[in-house]
């Protein structure tokens, strides 16, 4: 049913055509995208047998040099019962044992008091409010109980894989990461299907600024979380807009390190959000250790029930950017929650930080060479009127590399004088034709 809604929704935003294009990709028809056809084959990871399990993790904490304690912070409202004890269950089934669970309770009923009152377990803080403020608001009071090295978000129907922070404390081990995020599937009403997995790549500036493509399951160093907050003028897409903000203070924070001002000039030798310095500071795991919650209430199974919440992520956007000093237009794509962000005169007038744009290369209807992500080359024999996994290819996002007849850098610089930290970007509309 939910499918179905979702179909009619796009048609009525979109036109038959679009919706017509839609359907035959996601039924994998005329030239499918690799990714997508990966993404169909998904069933979810493996559950390993307790015994081995147990004894993988004491071997793995046996190993960490630094032992951070995490905090998780949990806003609830009203929340079904069965969801919150599956929750507070997956929290407290980790395998690795620092961390606090804080449960901000803003119910007007006593459904989620019932619950927390079957927990005996010190690691667990739960805060009942006086009254219900916004999600943004009811998240900062849980922020404010936590003592944790990093704080990690999680929704309070969602689920935790078992591993989750074992997995974010190795990772830990060896960087200076103020923010650490990992990849995430979406599980039934029930629990018991696992699909649309969200395959991350890592940190990708302008991917992100295309859409809150990091989501879940996220962590942000306390020091960070101190530079910034949930707003409630972005209620529905505080994740987003609260990343965003992360973003800007760690590029604030390149500035304090080195001593420089911030700028938008190509001239200078400072490149702003450059590509090196923000991968050594927000870091990507691999592999699937958070469940979104899949029910009709949720955005995950029906887009059109928080059609608000895109309208704060279009505003978060523009608020990012108007404090860059950038000139530009935000702009809805055809998918919700997905953005263009038109910048004017150009995106080389207005971002130091790129150095090159790149696009695709079609031949008789198909993608023939695509720009490279993270290594793997993307849309190749991909059908060039699909939008590929996760709308990829009508988004903008940092390419490592594309095919040389479609790359154009910026006036000065050629494949061998790139600067350290610039990027380049693919663009969906520069399409190669031969």
């Amino acid at each position: 049913m939910s499918q179905m809604s979702r179909t009619l929704s796009f048609l009525k935003r979109n036109g038959l055509a679009a919706t017509v294009c839609a359907v035959t990709e996601r039924l994998g028809w005329l030239g499918p995208d690799k990714e997508q056809v990966r993404a169909n084959a998904y069933s979810g990871p493996a559950d390993k047998p307790k015994e081995q399990l147990e004894e993988e993790m004491a071997q793995a904490l046996k190993k960490l040099k630094t032992k951070y304690r995490f905090s998780i912070v949990v806003p609830a409202y009203e929340t079904d019962a069965v969801f919150l004890r599956e929750m507070v269950d997956s929290v407290r089934k980790q395998t690795y044992p620092h961390w606090q669970l804080v449960i901000a309770d803003a119910s007007k009923s006593d459904v989620v008091a019932d619950v927390m009152g079957t927990y005996e377990d010190e690691r667990i803080c739960y805060v009942r409010l006086k009254e219900n403020k916004g999600i943004s608001e009811n998240t900062n009071e849980a922020v404010k109980h936590a003592d944790g090295d990093y704080i990690g978000l999680l929704d309070h129907d969602d689920v935790l894989h078992s591993e989750a922070l074992m997995e974010t404390a190795a990772f830990l081990q060896d960087g200076e990461y103020e923010m650490v995020y990992t990849d995430e599937d979406k599980i039934s009403g029930d629990g018991t299907q696992r699909f649309e997995p969200n395959f991350k790549p890592d940190f990708n500036f302008d991917f992100l600024l295309s859409n809150n493509y990091i989501c879940h399951f996220t962590v942000l160093s306390r020091r960070l979380m101190e530079r910034i907050t949930f707003r409630p003028a972005f209620n529905g897409a505080q994740d987003y807009d609260l990343f965003l903000q992360a973003v800007y203070e760690i590029e604030q924070m390149h500035c304090e390190e080195t001593e420089s001002e911030p700028t938008n000039s190509a001239d200078g030798a400072y490149i702003p959000y450059a590509d090196d310095w923000m991968k050594r500071k927000i870091g990507h795991i691999p592999k699937v250790l958070y469940h979104w919650r899949a029910h009709m209430g949720s955005t995950s199974d029906n887009p059109e029930s928080k059609r608000y919440a895109y309208e704060a992520g279009k505003r978060a956007l523009e608020h990012f950017a108007e404090k860059n000093g950038w000139d530009v237009s935000v702009k809805d794509t055809r998918h919700l929650g997905f953005y263009e962000i038109e910048y004017h005169p150009d995106i080389f007038a207005v971002r130091a930080d790129v150095a090159a744009v790149c696009g695709k290369v079609v031949r008789g209807g198909r993608v023939v060479a695509g720009p490279v992500m993270d290594g793997r080359e993307l849309f190749g024999g991909m059908n060039a009127k699909y939008s590929g996994y996760m709308h990829r290819a009508v988004l903008r996002f940092d390419a490592d590399s594309a095919h040389e007849s479609c790359i154009r850098y910026r006036e000065g610089l050629s494949a061998d004088a790139i600067p350290s930290g610039g990027r380049m970007v693919y663009l969906p509309d520069f399409n190669v034709r031969k």
